[in-house]
């Protein structure tokens, strides 16, 4: 199969589960979903004409919870399906719009993958690269995330075509002023992985890839112990509005009875990695979760950590490789130093654009068929449950 078809192959099969995806996901379990819907149809008919009325929408959504019963701690869940079903202008906007905003991302996929421009591809990332990103539309929690009837859809789209253009700095560079234009946590994610993958690449040139590693986990060490320090101090300067010192002072721990230092001792810092683990594999607002899926990922996980310790020169053996690698390192170091710094934000609507970097990383060990498949049935048990849920 060559590279356009295996690109048909995945539109198909995401055009598939999406559409599947809006009947099976819960209508209106989404984080923050009265608030973010409002943003979302103000942005739609300022620049169209989206035929919702804001006040409209939000009424209907919090009239309608789809009688979800379940927990955090539940194996289960209960979904009333003849209270859950989106109605169809609803259905139709939030599914014409992603489709619209995600047609930017495909056409340059395409472009990339004819043969003519595979030149072009190598200049601006890699062909397992651009497989990746292909791949992670096919993800179950990225389908959840993208049809989040919310504007961020469209900053996790722009977040994950970074990684179609991220050997070109320049484009790289507008990218992320656009993003700082519409979402400033997404731009924070993402600025701060890049700056990472650019440092260690060049920190490469001058170190072995050991002594960059132990510099990265000493950093870490260093932020766990002096965090507070730090937050105090720029509580103490106060350098910025009321909003963000009330933030700071959460996370510097000073006020007992701040949300933010309430929220972090409630929850210790082991809850919320095992929780955000849980959210990128899949975790609606509401709690409806999968343990079989968490199991086959972490199954896959597994099988990916012994194949890199059983073939550690493997890196080495090409320049894609080893950026493969940096990329690796630097998602890991990224969401280290926001479990430490703002371990309130670190979800797996935060994380998602992450994934091309570990099925970029996996694309070492497995070809992108087999990735493929890994995802079909991902999907297939995810959506059966879903399914079951219902009945």
């Amino acid at each position: 199969m060559n590279r356009v078809n295996f690109y048909f192959y995945n539109i198909i099969f995401f055009l598939f589960f999406f559409i599947l995806s809006r009947f099976l996901f819960p209508y209106s379990d989404e984080p923050d979903l009265t608030l973010k819907s409002i943003f979302y149809l103000e942005f739609l008919n300022h620049y169209f004409d989206s035929y919702l009325h804001p006040e409209l929408f939000v009424t209907y959504n919090i009239s309608n919870n789809c009688g979800i019963q379940s927990s955090t701690l539940s194996l289960w869940a209960s979904v009333n399906q003849m209270f859950c079903n989106p109605p169809f202008k609803i259905f139709m906007v939030n599914f014409i719009t992603t489709i619209l905003f995600s047609l930017p991302t495909f056409l340059l996929i395409y472009i990339l993958f004819i043969d003519e421009n595979i030149s072009i591809l190598k200049k601006l990332s890699s062909e397992n690269l651009s497989n990746s990103v292909l791949l992670t539309f096919l993800y179950g929690s990225f389908i959840y995330f993208l049809g989040l009837f919310s504007p961020e859809k469209i900053s996790l789209i722009l977040s994950i075509s970074f990684f179609l253009i991220i050997n070109n700095f320049y484009l790289c560079s507008i990218l992320l002023l656009l993003l700082f234009q519409l979402d400033i946590g997404s731009f924070l994610f993402l600025f701060s992985f890049y700056f990472i993958y650019l440092s260690v690449t060049f920190l490469n040139n001058y170190f072995n890839l050991k002594k960059i590693i132990f510099l990265i986990i000493f950093s870490i060490v260093f932020l766990l112990i002096f965090k507070n320090y730090f937050f105090l101090y720029i509580f103490e300067a106060n350098i910025f509005s009321f909003k963000y010192n009330f933030i700071i002072e959460g996370m510097a721990g000073v006020n007992k009875d701040n949300d933010f230092t309430i929220a972090m001792e409630k929850y210790p810092l082991i809850l919320r990695v095992i929780h955000s683990t849980m959210s990128f594999i899949f975790l609606s607002a509401q709690e409806i979760k999968v343990p079989l899926l968490y199991l086959l990922n972490f199954y896959v996980f597994i099988l990916i950590l012994y194949k890199s310790f059983l073939r550690q020169d493997l890196i080495n053996l090409s320049i894609e490789n080893t950026k493969s690698f940096y990329m690796l390192i630097s998602a890991m170091t990224v969401i280290s130093y926001f479990f430490i710094l703002f371990p309130l934000n670190t979800n797996g609507k935060n994380l998602i654009f992450l994934l091309p970097v570990f099925i970029n990383f996996a694309m070492i060990y497995y070809d992108k068929y087999k990735i493929f498949y890994f995802m079909l049935i991902n999907n297939l048990i995810l959506f059966y449950f879903l399914t079951l849920y219902r009945i």
